[in-house]
């Protein structure tokens, strides 16, 4: 289960991965609401992870529309594969 603590003006979203091992992104700038809701997609994205099974497609689609900088951390965090930048022209 993932959850949402309060660390100074920020939030930290914390959850269990597959090894048993304690996870944390931290995001700033949202109320505990927004918090709340990103915690509740991480722990979708981490049961999909840990059960072997693909993404359902409102999970999906929120990842797409994800800004860089929380998906590098969802990224970082093995939640999500890296986005392949293309080189502008």
């Amino acid at each position: 289960m993932a959850r949402v603590t309060k660390e100074k003006a920020r939030y930290r979203i914390k959850w269990c991965d597959g090894d048993k091992r304690h996870r944390r992104i931290r995001v700033s700038g949202l109320s505990k609401r927004q918090a709340e809701s990103i915690a509740w997609r991480v722990q979708s994205l981490a049961g999909a992870k840990i059960s072997s099974k693909a993404l359902d497609i409102a999970a999906a689609a929120w990842v797409a529309e994800l800004g860089d900088d929380l998906h590098g951390k969802l990224a970082e965090a093995g939640l999500v594969e890296t986005r392949k930048r293309t080189p502008r022209k």
